[in-house]
């Protein structure tokens, strides 16, 4: 059996009592995982927990840019898309953050989560007292009040000192697509093989997302797990993610950044809730806090980039955030599974669903487009509907 007998709390927080603790294993990660890797479709994802395999797994981290890349795209210029991406309601690369200023409208602070929103919610279930402790822990100077969090009496992701409403004041992630549900999701569905309509395999990250329907093709970060994870399936793998389960802030590098007295700009920058790296495991943070002391005699917003612009916008240094996921692979080369034809492939449609797309297909009209060889594709990029092709 796999030495694995828990499955622990995100950067091995501990949070939750050992009660609580097992409880977030076998009522929440565990189910979520099986739930995936028992699909039909799916025969190269496994829940660790359950598994029967001993081999010791090789882990596989995968990492992307925190800046949201739809927003760089729609936007024609750097100053543009720094002020829009500092909205919460943009910030869809599993990465947010909220900025506080002083009287002079000057950035003085940044605190950047990669926390999923399901923690929280059982966290919440389990101990109520625990989490208003924590929301008034890291978010110091604020009138935090259980009432607000637990309006009913029940936890809500999407309180006053979440969502934005009180700048300067996060916990988790709050955007609808940045989950671990989602992230457990990607994982499973990037471990299918893909097959183009003539038999030739899908290898790139924008074809196949498209594909497979991995979520969002100009985001940063699906299609880049999607063909990270899919090129360990093509080696006949078996893949899951690695405990402890969760998104994480990977690194910030603020080499390009300059303070006014020529201080190191990553000394700015603090890790305030995860687990350090240590014998040669790598580290495990959610949050992070971006701030000059008071003893300098000057704030962020003082700081430049190599252009000379000032830190206006906290987007400005999740240009140079980079988040990440943790797979793991066990058994290469036995496990090699028979690619499938894309999702949206007519082999594999219902001859109802098969119906309405043709019949909902409009050439011309400016939201489907022509493929190279002449097939019908959706377009559209948003993230409400992330878009696909068939190839």
């Amino acid at each position: 059996m796999s030495p694995l007998t828990q499955f622990s709390a995100p950067a091995f927080l501990t949070d939750f009592t050992p009660k609580n603790a097992k409880r977030w294993s076998t009522e929440y990660v565990s189910p979520q995982i099986t739930a995936q890797a028992e699909r039909q479709e799916i025969s190269q994802f496994y829940n660790e927990l359950m598994s029967s395999w001993t081999e010791t797994p090789t882990p596989a981290s995968i990492t992307w840019v925190a800046f949201p890349n739809n927003i760089a795209i729609s936007e024609g210029s750097d100053r543009a898309r720094w002020r829009r991406a500092d909205l919460r309601g943009v910030q869809d690369e599993y990465c947010e953050w909220t900025v506080q200023r002083n009287e002079k409208n000057e950035i003085v602070r940044v605190v950047f989560t990669a926390e999923g929103p399901e923690y929280w919610d059982r966290l919440a279930e389990m101990q109520p007292d625990t989490v208003l402790e924590l929301y008034r822990k890291h978010n110091p100077g604020f009138d935090i009040k259980k009432e607000d969090l637990f309006p009913n009496g029940t936890y809500t992701r999407y309180n006053k000192w979440n969502d934005s409403s009180v700048p300067g004041c996060i916990m988790h992630l709050a955007h609808r697509n940045n989950t671990l549900g989602a992230q457990f999701k990607l994982a499973a569905d990037s471990t299918v093989l893909r097959i183009d309509a003539a038999g030739r395999p899908i290898r790139d990250a924008d074809r196949l997302i498209r594909c497979s329907r991995l979520g969002g093709p100009d985001r940063n970060s699906d299609p880049h797990i999607g063909i990270k994870i899919n090129d360990l399936a093509h080696l006949g793998t078996l893949i899951t993610v690695a405990d402890p389960v969760g998104l994480y802030l990977h690194s910030f590098d603020g080499n390009t950044f300059r303070a006014p007295d020529g201080a190191n700009v990553n000394d700015f920058w603090t890790w305030t809730r995860g687990t350090p790296a240590c014998e040669g495991r790598e580290a495990y943070w959610l949050r992070a806090v971006f701030e000059v002391p008071d003893e300098k005699g000057y704030v962020v917003g003082d700081i430049e980039d190599q252009n000379g612009n000032r830190i206006q916008w906290g987007s400005q240094l999740a240009d140079h955030i980079q988040v990440r996921v943790t797979g793991q692979i066990i058994r290469p080369g036995l496990h090699t599974a028979e690619a499938q034809h894309c999702l949206t492939d007519p082999m594999v449609m219902s001859m109802p669903e098969a119906k309405a797309m043709a019949a909902s297909v409009k050439i011309g009209d400016g939201s489907l487009e022509k493929d190279e060889e002449g097939e019908v594709c959706d377009r559209v990029h948003g993230i409400e509907d992330p878009g696909f092709c068939c190839y």
